[in-house]
């Protein structure tokens, strides 16, 4: 496995100054925002060539509309997903993640022909064979992140992720990329959901139960990676804080907190 973190958790004036500070750290990678990425593309690109670093992924943050009733909507958000998809393969990325939705449901309740959630979920299944092809033709994969109940009205385990996996026959250019922090405050038992469904993870976010970095909140790290181990998964671990960080003292903060967390995440084998 490699590890990678969220780029703008790191303190910088540059680039090239980010994704070094990530590379003398030990990272394998970097987690990429979408908005944007493609009119500074050339200027992360020559950044990252002055490094060893990866693009872990590529994520397209609040970015959504997909599940909207209204068809204008929902191609505009398709056509985001696509030049995201585009742009990470010019950065040589695997991965693509993106939230289904963001908030409450924007779909009608037709009950009791069709709730809002079953509408919902058909728009899910439609829009998940839609741009399966595209991400074969392209060589990434799109990863499904459930987020939990305070984000979305709409897929926040991963029981109900692998339900739309199934639906698409267990694509293999469709995965799903859980987070840590989701998965305490929405999972019974997050143990045991880690390993069951080990198989259908393209991508896992590390945080501890609180949100913050790992080992600063009530995880025991050394049964997670345990699960995460026993799961057989291969794929990327990425640091994230979930949201886009623009505030300096809060990068400061991160990053004068990360070689502890490295430190504990190397102790129970997750590096």
């Amino acid at each position: 496995m490699k590890l990678a973190i969220q780029e703008d958790m790191l303190p910088a004036r540059t680039d090239a100054e980010r994704y070094q500070l990530a590379q003398d750290l030990g990272f394998d990678g970097i987690e990429l925002w979408a908005d944007g990425l493609d009119k500074r593309l050339m200027d992360v690109a020559m950044a990252l060539n002055e490094t060893e670093l990866e693009v872990a992924s590529v994520h397209l943050g609040h970015m959504d509309g997909y599940l909207s009733p209204d068809i204008s909507v929902r191609e505009e958000a398709i056509s985001r997903m696509r030049q995201a998809m585009a742009t990470a393969v010019d950065l040589q990325s695997p991965n693509v993640v993106f939230v289904p939705h963001w908030g409450a449901l924007d779909t009608p309740d037709l009950t009791p022909h069709r709730s809002a959630e079953e509408i919902s979920s058909d728009l899910m299944i439609w829009l998940l064979r839609t741009v399966s092809d595209l991400a074969y033709a392209l060589g990434t994969t799109l990863q499904m992140q459930p987020r939990h109940r305070y984000h979305t009205h709409f897929m926040n385990t991963m029981a109900q992720a692998v339900k739309f996996s199934d639906a698409i026959n267990d694509n293999p250019h469709i995965r799903i990329a859980p987070s840590l922090f989701d998965m305490a405050l929405e999972e019974v038992d997050v143990l045991d959901s880690l390993t069951q469904h080990g198989k259908r993870i393209g991508y896992l976010y590390l945080a501890d139960s609180n949100g913050r970095l790992p080992g600063q909140g009530l995880y025991d790290w050394g049964k997670v990676a345990e699960a995460i181990q026993a799961s057989d998964y291969e794929g990327w671990l990425c640091i994230s804080a979930g949201k886009p960080i623009t505030n300096p003292k809060e990068q400061y903060a991160y990053y004068d907190a990360l070689p502890a967390c490295l430190e504990m995440l190397k102790d129970v084998g997750l590096r």
